[in-house]
């Protein structure tokens, strides 16, 4: 994978590339093959606390990430007991319908009927920041259901 912003490559933390985001970067779930993600609410400039300022981005609704398939967006985020990370439960912001025959991902603001789970998380993120970088992994690699994605951001936050 192409370093998309330069950065010398002993400054990306391991198992990590770079996002299509500038200053994020992402942990390698699946393979060195894996696509860039866009963290459109990563902060920029700041002076402070870096992780502060993310905290105040990731506002419910929020766009966490996006990709190929679509949105993610924020249902809730808190600092991990340590605050040393963030933790953000999201939301697809789309789903998957057949179009002769193809399974394609649409936009859930795109579809007749709306779809109002919102208390149902798809996924659970950390977000650490290191050596400049901030730094989104999976808390829960695999398939998890809601409950326990809570049970674990219950657990792990303030």
């Amino acid at each position: 994978m192409a370093n998309l912003f330069d950065l010398p490559e002993d400054k990306i933390p391991p198992r990590c590339i770079m996002s299509k985001t500038p200053k994020a970067a992402q942990r390698i779930v699946f393979s060195y093959e894996d696509k860039p993600n866009e963290y459109p609410s990563t902060p920029q400039a700041f002076e402070g606390n870096p992780l502060q300022l993310y905290y105040e981005k990731l506002t419910r609704g929020a766009v966490y990430f996006r990709n190929h398939n679509g949105e993610y967006v924020v249902v809730k985020r808190a600092f991990s007991k340590d605050m040393q990370s963030l933790y953000v439960l999201t939301i697809a912001a789309y789903t998957y319908q057949e179009v002769e025959g193809d399974w394609i991902p649409v936009p859930i603001a795109g579809l007749s009927e709306q779809i109002t789970d919102e208390t149902t998380p798809d996924s659970l993120a950390i977000v650490t920041y290191e050596d400049s970088l901030f730094v989104h992994d999976r808390a829960a690699n695999g398939f998890h259901p809601p409950e326990e994605l809570i049970e674990i951001y219950n657990s792990s936050t303030r």
